[in-house]
């Protein structure tokens, strides 16, 4: 039934003509254990769009949401990140490399954009991106 509202909710957000983007299927529906965790450290190119503190980024492994959150915005402005907990199911994730897709949501243009980097796999303790050189990727609408 979760499965359905996520993909219900993704196949709403690519047409552009639907102004109901539904952030409330962004959730976790996994118990986060930071001792079984990796971290995404990103950053959404300015070239993109500005972002806001209501935009939103998340983390899906297939269609089930590992992490979600909101920008930190540094420098006036200048800088902005992406913090994500991605949470690691024990012990059935442990065993495999699973592909992570990211999603981010621009709530000044009211579209999701969908990530087009195909690398990003699920490791336990993994860490990608920092601060000073976050992970960016091109983005696709």
């Amino acid at each position: 039934m979760i499965l359905s509202v996520v993909a219900a909710a993704f196949i709403n957000c690519s047409n552009k003509d639907d102004d109901s983007v539904d952030l409330s299927t962004w959730k976790v529906t996994c118990n986060p254990d930071p001792r079984t965790s990796m971290t995404i450290t990103a950053q959404v190119p300015d070239t993109l769009t500005t972002v806001s503190p209501n935009d939103k980024m998340a983390v899906f492994v297939g269609n089930e949401c590992r992490g979600v959150a909101s920008p930190k915005i540094y420098e006036n402005g200048k800088k902005n990140i992406f913090f994500l907990l991605v949470t690691i199911k024990q012990p059935e994730d442990e065993l495999l490399s699973q592909k992570l897709t990211l999603f981010y949501y621009s709530a000044t243009k009211d579209r999701v954009y969908k990530g087009k980097d195909t690398n990003l796999l699920l490791e336990k303790d993994e860490m990608i991106g920092t601060i000073e050189k976050p992970f960016m990727t091109e983005w696709t609408y």
